[in-house]
């Protein structure tokens, strides 16, 4: 199936027009809406005001790589069950326009999505939906979590982004009930961050390591253990020294190493990454 991204107007619900739960998917900051289906969509939005201001090159990959990519994130729920971030369905649903969008996607802008989740009908036919950010950041595909698992909901709105179905933001986090699972291709983009997954392209199939450090890696991995992913050089945003900032996010890290959300070797690993920010 061949999806188009069309630009579409930039209009906003008018001050007590109550949605009851359907949100324009065209609000402000929308740069194309490449499919939507009710009030589920995957567009191409402006970048959040916390992004880089260097745009990452873009990554265009094929509908298999991305189908792969998705299906590499698992999430750790809050009472510690782990689940994919995406089920069968919901990646079934997103892989062609989110293919798309990435080929699409001009410097400053980001993939946004929002899908209903397949075992979300009440008996009260209540949906239950996943919302996301999908950007490139070189090589890597990252996806910031919005809501995850949310009920859909009545509500008012005056234009924008509802606050319930938020999409993920670079500047804070927005889902608390699940984290990202850190196991193989697939690593956190910053140790305080554990709704912003970065995967790596060993996801999708490519091999980023070089001969001579293969046998290394293979010979400190024991037999049956899950691949520890080497922390990327920009996993912490450049800029943030500030040693509250560093503090705060040393306990968020250890929170998750108590959680087991994370491994000793990965804590350590993330620690000494923060500790160098001074």
């Amino acid at each position: 199936m061949h999806y188009d991204a069309e630009a579409v107007p930039n209009r906003s619900v008018q001050p007590g027009f109550a949605n009851l739960g359907h949100e324009p998917v065209d609000g402000p900051g929308v740069a194309a809406v490449v499919w939507h289906d009710g009030n589920q969509f995957v567009r191409i939005d402006s970048l959040d005001p916390q992004a880089a201001a260097n745009p990452s090159p873009s990554l265009v990959l094929s509908t298999n790589e991305v189908r792969r990519a998705l299906e590499a994130v698992l999430l750790v729920k809050s009472g510690g069950d782990t689940t994919p971030a995406l089920d069968d369905r919901e990646v079934s649903t997103l892989v062609g326009p989110v293919t798309t969008a990435l080929a699409g996607l001009k410097p400053g802008q980001d993939v946004s999505f929002l899908v209903h989740h397949s075992g979300g009908l009440s008996a009260l036919g209540r949906k239950f939906f996943t919302a996301g950010r999908i950007f490139p950041d070189n090589g890597s595909l990252d996806i910031i979590f919005g809501k995850v698992r949310e009920p859909e909901v009545g509500e008012t709105i005056v234009g924008g982004e509802s606050p319930t179905r938020k999409t993920g933001s670079r500047g804070e986090r927005t889902q608390a009930d699940y984290a990202v699972l850190v196991k193989g291709p697939v690593s956190l983009a910053d140790p305080a961050r554990p709704d912003w997954a970065k995967i790596a392209p060993a996801a999708w199939g490519v091999s980023i390591a070089s001969p001579s450090s293969q046998p290394a890696a293979a010979a400190a991995t024991p037999a049956g253990s899950a691949v520890a992913v080497p922390l990327p050089t920009t996993a912490v945003p450049r800029g943030r020294s500030d040693p509250d900032d560093i503090a705060k996010r040393l306990e968020v890290l250890n929170g998750m190493r108590q959680k087991h959300l994370i491994t000793e070797e990965e804590y350590a690993r993330y620690k000494v990454e923060l500790l160098s920010r001074f």
